[in-house]
C-alpha cells in the first residue's frame, strides 16, 4: 500500500482510507482536493497478493496518526467511500456535521438529478465519533458512491470534475 499526506493550510480536509480496496475512491478524493484541500489517501496497490480485505480497516477504527493529526488541523472532513451496488448510480451521505450533510445532500440532487441521494443509509451511517471523517474541528461527512456512480466518474472527466467541485463547494 501507499500512503498520500497532504498538508496544504486548508480548512478542508478530503479523505480516502479504502483507495484502491474501494475502486475509484482514491481518484475521486483526489479530484475533490484539487491543489489546495488538505488530502490523506490510504491506497492498496495492484501488486498486492493478498485479499485487499485484510487492508480494509473500517472508518471507527482507521488510526493512522497522519491522518488524525491533519484531521485534529482542520475545520470539516469528507471521506469518500464505496459500496457495491452495481445497478444504479447512488449516494449514500453520513457523518455527524449536520450542517455539512443537509448542504451535500441538497447541491448534489440539483448537480445530479438523475442519481440518488440519501441520507438515511442502513448501515453507513457514518455517525460514530471514533470515524476518522469525525475527527475534524467540526464533524465531517462521509460520502459513500456506489459502484455504477463511481465507474461513471471514472469514465466521464466532466462528471467528476463536477462532482469534485460540487462536494468543494458544499464544503467550502
Amino acid at each position: 500500500y501507499s500512503v498520500t499526506v497532504k498538508d496544504r493550510g486548508s480548512k478542508i480536509l478530503v479523505l480516502a482510507i479504502h483507495g484502491g480496496i474501494e475502486p475509484e475512491t482514491a481518484e475521486i478524493a483526489d479530484s475533490i482536493a484539487g491543489d489546495d484541500g488538505n488530502e490523506y489517501v490510504f491506497r492498496a496497490l495492484e501488486t498486492y497478493r493478498g485479499d485487499f480485505s485484510d487492508l480494509h480497516v473500517t472508518a471507527s477504527r482507521f488510526d493512522d496518526p497522519r491522518a488524525l493529526g491533519l484531521a485534529r488541523k482542520s475545520a470539516v472532513c469528507v471521506s469518500i467511500h464505496g459500496f457495491r451496488e452495481k445497478e444504479s448510480e447512488k449516494a449514500c451521505l453520513g457523518g455527524r456535521n449536520r450542517r455539512l450533510l443537509a448542504r451535500t445532500e441538497s447541491v448534489l440532487k440539483k448537480a445530479f438529478p438523475e442519481i440518488e441521494v440519501r441520507t438515511k443509509c442502513e448501515k453507513i451511517d457514518g455517525t460514530d465519533r471514533k470515524h476518522v471523517a469525525n475527527r475534524c474541528r467540526k464533524g465531517g461527512i462521509q460520502i459513500e458512491l456506489s459502484k455504477k456512480f463511481r465507474d461513471r466518474l471514472r469514465d466521464h472527466a466532466e462528471d467528476l470534475r463536477k462532482f469534485s467541485k460540487t462536494v468543494r463547494a458544499a464544503a467550502g
